[in-house]
């Protein structure tokens, strides 16, 4: 049995460029992104480039990167957090990544960076309580992740059985009912 992340033939390479981003002043990062920026996006003036910093997260910093005043492309650059490399295996984490892109399931990647990755900004709306609770958009969202699951399952270690995928999807569906029970 395959106990690796088998990445579709075809998927785009990732570069990998020599570029470290500090994270600790605000100065600093916005160097380190605009060195990212100048092999990403070329035609950019650096004096133009606004920089967004996201801080929803836990670990990481997330830095939305973009000019103009409209976020019509932008680049997130994503500094990894402090010693997470203990945690997460980042070329397994890469090789994910590129299978999930190439099922149209996730943004695509740009580049990686001694201490971080970016990748491509969606707009959109995250999905909430409200959200999940909505029958029509649950039922959409199970559905889209079901069709979806078989393809993408396939691409992931062998020893991971079918009885676990539809598992893990009947232990989702059960959560987020029991969760809108909970709000009501």
């Amino acid at each position: 049995m395959a106990n690796y992340i088998h990445v579709p033939p075809g998927s785009p390479e990732v570069p990998k460029l020599n570029v470290t981003v500090q994270d600790q002043e605000e100065h600093r990062c916005r160097e380190g992104a605009l060195s990212l920026l100048q092999h990403l996006r070329p035609h950019w003036d650096p004096q133009e480039v606004t920089l967004q910093l996201f801080t929803d997260g836990i670990t990481n910093k997330l830095i939305g990167c973009y000019v103009g005043n409209t976020m019509e492309d932008v680049v997130l650059v994503r500094i990894y957090g402090n010693k997470t490399e203990l945690l997460v295996d980042r070329d397994e984490e890469v090789k994910s990544f590129r299978v999930l892109q190439a099922h149209g399931c996730a943004p695509q990647l740009y580049c990686t960076f001694n201490n971080g990755l970016c990748y491509e900004f969606i707009q959109g709306e995250a999905l909430d309580p409200k959200h999940v609770c909505n029958p029509a958009i649950f039922r959409s969202e199970e559905q889209k992740r079901l069709s979806s699951k078989e393809t993408v399952w396939k691409t992931f270690p062998n020893n991971c059985s079918t009885w676990m995928t539809t598992s893990l999807s009947f232990a989702y569906s059960l959560k987020a009912e029991l969760l809108c029970r909970a709000l009501q």
